[in-house]
């Protein structure tokens, strides 16, 4: 049986929470709520202005002492009549804080230092 996956923070704390879509009568989608052990977290949302609003296909980058920890493109789709929140996330170990490059669509670049975890950032396009 094959089901779609969709990925995102249902309740808001910092885990990656399994949405998997059944299509098949009999036989319910699940929604699985991740009960691990709480750790650091970013999640990043972009604004555009002369981009689209909803931030789809800036790059956000994520580093700390100049290390890449991770990089994602926002995008909503994640397969056939499912999708995601336009947010990046990012898990980010023990770390207190990192520094944050956007980079839109246009071109237009927004570099934050020092973010703090644990929380959503909003970035907007200049």
């Amino acid at each position: 049986v094959r089901a779609k996956v969709c990925v995102a923070d249902y309740d808001g704390d910092g885990r990656l929470d399994l949405f998997l879509v059944n299509w098949f009568q009999g036989r319910g989608s699940l929604l699985l709520h991740n009960e691990t052990r709480p750790r650091r977290w970013l999640d990043v949302r972009a604004v555009g202005k002369r981009s689209n609003r909803m931030g789809i296909g800036a790059r956000v980058r994520v580093s700390l002492d100049a290390r890449l920890l991770g990089l994602q493109e926002i995008s909503t789709g994640c397969g056939y009549a499912s999708g995601q929140p336009a947010v990046a996330h990012f898990g980010l170990a023990d770390a207190a804080a990192v520094d944050v490059q956007v980079v839109f669509p246009s071109g237009a670049t927004v570099e934050k230092k020092g973010v703090a975890a644990d929380q959503v950032l909003t970035v907007e396009e200049p």
